[in-house]
């Protein structure tokens, strides 16, 4: 799928503004919605360097900083194909986005040290062919428990070698994270207690 660098970047601002887990109510955070994506936008399109463009079969790896400038306009395009992965995970704000060969070496590093669980992430979003294709890093626990992990809520680093063989990832239907509708909260407060 080809897209340009601003359509790209405006689409991870987009989930990244939509799945935060700011704890502002979704009134206020849509009053400022556009304009944090604009100015998201705005902050990642000039700082990209794109080292490989996607084009010809070429796997896709671009990096950068946000506020920096490298002279991109955003009407670069990129053909996304494959399995990537945008990585804002230092603390400096540098990211990048990476392309790899399969699923298996893709979960692999979401679920290592450097992956979706260090405490030092900010963001890691994948696509599959350029389509949004969103996550979650899943938990065995005692007694059959399984819990969905999320690094933002924890206030020092996981053992993360410790927890191999318990943490796996989980591939989500992106309908998942769509919000629910006026019936189907109702249905559910009909169905508590019951």
């Amino acid at each position: 799928m080809i897209k340009t660098l601003k359509e790209f970047w405006t689409e991870v601002a987009t989930i990244s503004y939509d799945t935060s887990d700011y704890g502002v109510i979704a009134q206020i955070r849509s009053q400022y919605r556009t304009n944090e994506i604009n100015n998201f936008v705005n902050a990642f399109v000039p700082g990209t360097e794109i080292l490989k463009d996607g084009k010809n079969g070429a796997p896709v790896v671009m990096k950068g900083k946000a506020d920096d400038n490298k002279g991109m306009t955003g009407a670069e395009e990129i053909d996304f194909h494959g399995l990537q992965l945008f990585d804002y995970s230092d603390m400096k704000g540098d990211w990048m986005v990476v392309t790899f060969p399969d699923l298996a070496s893709l979960e692999k590093h979401l679920l290592s040290e450097g992956g979706a669980l260090n405490i030092y992430s900010s963001d890691m979003i994948v696509f599959e062919d350029g389509v949004y294709k969103p996550f979650q890093i899943m938990f065995n626990g005692d007694h059959d428990t399984v819990i969905p992990l999320d690094p933002d809520s924890f206030d020092t680093p996981l053992d993360i070698n410790a927890m191999q063989g318990r943490i796996w990832v989980r591939w989500m239907d992106p309908k998942e994270l769509e919000p629910l509708t006026d019936e189907e909260v109702e249905a559910y407060r009909r169905s508590i207690g019951r």
